[in-house]
């Protein structure tokens, strides 16, 4: 026990010492505005007991130095969020012009956040909160990486039964419940994995060391371990040597440098492998900084890449020559962008396309533009045209998911980036697309569906239809998953048909037409996109229905039409998809060009348009 309290004390002392070099507890007041601080930031931090987090402070305080009319004031919550609601409101006294925090639990933090959003630009970093009440929100996936780490344990254990204890940091975080999420999903949908157990480590090394001294002798079957950060990983390793047990992977997340790192004790063998979790410290000042001078071009969310890294490829991350660092690499010239277009069969894709040729010709990039009018092997051929013409970096927008495992794998192997452009693709490998820049799809759904509980007047039992998209597209998949989600869950709505129409007015049109055919009541149509929706319009019309009144119409886009349709009252609802994703394009082809790694994804801002005219 003594040498434990030792261990304790010498951890605190040089986190403390690590916290003080990275100007963690450097505060500046209202009044140094006068001084030449044009900006003041106020950064709000979970805790400083974990090392990432020191780290993450570093990096703000090294990115805020770049700016001399910026400075930042740093707090510690010390894992109490009674505590950072005081630490946010000290700084909104100081006079903070923007604020960035990294909530110590989601639905504690999610009012006060939200509260100060609609006084300053607030940046939620790292760890979510509740809803869209920020910003902006720069993290990780951290259910993908649950679902990385419990691919990794099935794989690991071979022809053997993995059984897999999970130790969570704060269960009331929306990390650590995202990350177990996404474990659980592998693990119980794996006919070789099963879950022994939970403990809690509560982030820290010696809690999660204590917690499994307590569970491993009475389950001798563990043969792997997932903590949710490498710091408890650390004490997962200490509780198993001293319990003496052999044979059991431990795997990580967080992934930084330095003795002691996640980096390195993968590389000395005491960890199977850990997940590198960018802080996002750098991009959060950078955005920031944006934010204040009221630059164009930001998005809602950033999810940064997680990299997994084992014995085999540690020493490359040590020494910072990953794979995607390489690739990454500035060139110092006018970039390259090659793009391949979908086609042109909505408003929405015309106004797209703008979009991205304007943002193009104002920033400063090298544009060939391909429309592929609807064919996929069209955009395939174009692809392979732009890997022979050795382009900085390829963009289109697929028209279904599948099949374009062998042309981005050329591209890959040219090392060229591709990023999905509003539509996603399912590959064999994931990091055959870089990024994917556009809407959250299942989100458009979900909205669409909520607006409808929300004010849906009709009685009783209501019949609704859906006029999907392109059948087997990112779209026309998310928007249908999402809107599905939420009627789940309300017994007086059930979907009742489903016909495509392409995204098009007149599939629209006609996908109408059959389901007036088919279906003897209709209440509720749910357009998957607004051409469509107004293609179903006029055939309510012509069929002597009033859209809007007789039926609720609703859709995803937000175009000009639609919301002169919304104004007329005959389509009751338009949840906005962003078309205006040029300059997002274009600022992630300039940050590559630069030697920036590029996100895995940048989601847009949107706003849902009803009929009420508020949106």
């Amino acid at each position: 026990m003594k040498a434990k309290r030792r261990r304790r004390l010498l951890a605190a002392l040089l986190l403390l010492l690590a916290a003080v070099s990275a100007g963690a507890f450097r505060y500046f007041h209202a009044g140094e505005k006068d001084s030449g601080v044009k900006y003041l930031i106020g950064m709000s931090q979970a805790n400083l007991v974990e090392p990432w987090r020191v780290t993450m402070n570093r990096e703000i305080q090294a990115e805020a130095a770049k700016y001399a009319d910026m400075r930042v004031v740093f707090t510690d919550a010390e894992q109490s969020s009674k505590k950072q609601i005081n630490d946010v409101k000290n700084l909104m006294a100081e006079g903070i012009d923007l604020l960035i925090i990294s909530p110590n639990e989601a639905d504690r933090l999610t009012p006060v956040i939200q509260q100060i959003y609609r006084q300053i630009p607030v940046i939620v970093l790292d760890r979510s909160i509740n809803g869209y009440g920020y910003s902006l929100f720069i993290g990780s996936d951290n259910e993908r990486i649950g679902e990385q780490a419990g691919r990794l344990i099935c794989k690991l254990m071979k022809n053997r039964q993995a059984n897999a204890v999970e130790v969570l940091g704060n269960p009331m975080s929306k990390q650590a419940a995202d990350r177990s999420d996404g474990f659980l999903k592998v693990i119980q949908s794996s006919p070789n994995c099963r879950l022994a157990g939970t403990v809690v480590g509560n982030w820290l090394s010696d809690k999660a060391e204590d917690e499994l001294k307590a569970f491993l002798p009475a389950h001798p079957e563990v043969n792997a371990i997932f903590a949710q950060t490498d710091e408890m990983a650390k004490g997962a390793f200490r509780a198993v040597k001293a319990l003496k047990k052999e044979g059991i992977v431990i795997i990580g997340v967080g992934g930084i440098s330095g003795s002691g790192g996640g980096l390195a004790m993968v590389r000395d063998g005491t960890l199977a492998a850990t997940f590198v979790s960018r802080t996002g410290g750098a991009e959060a000042v950078q955005c920031a900084y944006s934010l204040l001078t009221d630059k164009m071009g930001l998005p809602k969310r950033i999810i940064l890449q997680s990299d997994l890294v084992t014995p085999e490829n540690a020493q490359q991350y040590l020494t910072g020559k990953s794979r995607k660092q390489a690739v990454s690499s500035g060139r110092g010239k006018k970039p390259v962008l090659g793009f391949v277009q979908v086609g042109s069969e909505s408003g929405w894709r015309t106004d797209n396309t703008v979009s991205i040729q304007s943002a193009a010709k104002e920033m400063g990039v090298e544009l060939r533009f391909v429309n592929a009018n609807g064919s996929q092997q069209r955009e395939i051929e174009a692809i392979a045209s732009f890997v022979r013409q050795k382009v900085d970096v390829i963009a289109f927008s697929p028209l279904v998911e599948t099949g374009w495992d062998k042309v981005l794998q050329q591209a890959k192997d040219a090392g060229i980036p591709v990023i999905c452009m509003d539509r996603g693709v399912s590959v064999g490998d994931e990091s055959l697309c870089s990024t994917f820049i556009g809407s959250d799809f299942v989100e458009e759904g979900r909205r669409a569906a909520n607006w409808l509980v929300a004010n849906e007047k009709k009685p009783g039992k209501l019949n609704v239809v859906e006029i999907q998209g392109t059948p087997g597209s990112t779209p026309a998949i998310g928007r249908e998953q999402g809107f599905g989600s939420v009627l789940r869950d309300f017994p007086n709505y059930s979907i009742s048909a489903l016909d495509p129409g392409f995204f098009t007015y007149e599939g629209g049109r006609k996908a109408m037409e059959n389901l007036l055919n088919y279906e003897k009541k209709i209440d509720v149509v749910f357009a998957q996109n607004d051409d469509m929706a107004l293609g179903a319009i006029e055939t309510m019309r012509n069929r002597g229905l009033t859209p809007g009144r007789d039926v609720t119409v609703i859709s995803v886009d937000g175009t000009k039409s639609a919301r002169r349709a919304v104004g007329s009252g005959e389509l009751n609802c338009t949840v906005e998809c962003n078309s205006q994703l040029g300059p997002l394009l274009m600022r992630a082809v300039l940050d590559y060009s630069e030697g920036k790694e590029l996100p895995l994804r940048i989601i847009t801002a949107e706003s849902v348009f009803p009929s009420d005219g508020q949106p």
